[in-house]
This record gives structure tokens, C-alpha cells and sequence, in this order.
């Protein structure tokens, strides 16, 4: 791994909060269902370029996509038994997704409504969202690998029509200013070979800056 995955992860992210997409949603806009959208992105991701690409570097990426999740999990306070149901729905829903859209290009408009209604709860404007995967497929068709892995990428297809405003920046900041996705600043411990997140302990090798913090992992 190197920093491919994390421009990747951080790409998957970046596209997964456009704004536009949530005010398509009739339920609240909530942490799952940033994990949603996310995990759709990341099924057409995948389903793009599986073809294309080494299989073992996908089932890497894969992992390291999972585990990404599992730490902003872990962010908002949940322990280990819930981490690991909430996993396991978690990438039981994304193989669901990537067998639903697996036929994306040969259904119309009414059955990949369906399919997004099957796992959201959309509005009477749903077809604007079809439209958004529609252009996020053709998007993926024009654009390389190497795009996503090289950082920032454009995002052209992101535009949108959007409802007009029915409350302030601000006041809808505030109402969900607890809820977080972020990207992470993951890194490679130069001594262990293990992913962390910076700033943190090792904790295969129990070190931090070179210093034994804690009992090493058998």
C-alpha cells in the first residue's frame, strides 16, 4: 500500500459529500447514510474497474476501504461488539448494492429508482439522483485509475439542480456539526510496516516517535 489508497479513500469520500445528493433524501441527514452514499460510490468504483485492474490490489484496497470505515466508527463512540454487527451489515449491504447494479446500464430509470429506494428513503425528486450515478457511471468510464490515486480529482458531473434554500448555511452547520465522515490522514509506520493514523501509537509494536508506550502485539 502506499499513498494510492489513501488518495483513493480520501477521492471516494470527497465525492460522497456532495451536498446536492442529501436534500434529495426525505429522512435526516444522518452518519448512516453518509455510509450509504459512500458505500454506492464505492460500488460503482469497484464495478468500474475490476476489470481493469490487479484483483489482489483491489482486495487490498477493499481492506483498507473497510477498516477506514471501521475507524470513523470507532470515532463516534462505539465499542467493539457494536463496531463488528455494524461491520458486518456494513459490507453485507455494499455486496447487496454491488449485486444490484451489477445490470446498471440495462435498466431504465424506473427500476434503478427502485434500486436506490430499496436502500433509501428518497423524495418525489428521486430521478435527480439516478441522474447523479447515471453521470458518476459515464464519469468513471472517461477517467483512469491513476486519476483517482494522484489526489484531488475533478468532479464535473457534480453539478446539479438544487432546491432552493429553505434554511442558512449556518443553521444547517449547526445541526449537524456532530455528525462526521472525514478523510484520514493515514500513514505507514516506517518500523513496523502497519498502517496508523498519524499521531498515534503503534499498536502492533506499541510504539510512538520510538519510544515503547505499550506491550507489543503477539
Amino acid at each position: 500500500m502506499n499513498k494510492d489508497f489513501v488518495n483513493l479513500y480520501n477521492n471516494l469520500v470527497n465525492l460522497s459529500r456532495n451536498k446536492s445528493l442529501f436534500s434529495i433524501f426525505t429522512d435526516k441527514d444522518t452518519f448512516s447514510d453518509r455510509i450509504l452514499i459512500l458505500l454506492f460510490h464505492f460500488a460503482f468504483f469497484l464495478r468500474q474497474y475490476k476489470d481493469k485492474t490487479d484483483k489482489e490490489y483491489l482486495q487490498k484496497f477493499f481492506d483498507y476501504f473497510f477498516r477506514q470505515i471501521e475507524l470513523s466508527i470507532r470515532e463516534i463512540g462505539y465499542g467493539d461488539v457494536s463496531i463488528n454487527k455494524k461491520m458486518k451489515d456494513y459490507i453485507n449491504v455494499f455486496f447487496s448494492i454491488l449485486d444490484k447494479i451489477n445490470d446498471w446500464n440495462k435498466f431504465d430509470n424506473g427500476k434503478k429508482g427502485d434500486i436506490l429506494a430499496f436502500y433509501y428513503k428518497l423524495n418525489d425528486n428521486h430521478l435527480k439522483i439516478v441522474n447523479y450515478f447515471n453521470d458518476f457511471e459515464i464519469y468513471l468510464s472517461k477517467t483512469s485509475l491513476k486519476s483517482f490515486t494522484k489526489g484531488e480529482i475533478n468532479h464535473k458531473f457534480w453539478i446539479m439542480a438544487v432546491p432552493k434554500r429553505k434554511t442558512t448555511k449556518s443553521r444547517a452547520g449547526k445541526r449537524r456539526s456532530h455528525i462526521q465522515f472525514s478523510t484520514k490522514n493515514v500513514i505507514e509506520d516506517k518500523k513496523s510496516g502497519e498502517y496508523r493514523l498519524s499521531h498515534h501509537i503503534d499498536l502492533k509494536t506499541g510504539t510512538y516517535k520510538g519510544r515503547q508506550v505499550l506491550d507489543p502485539k503477539e
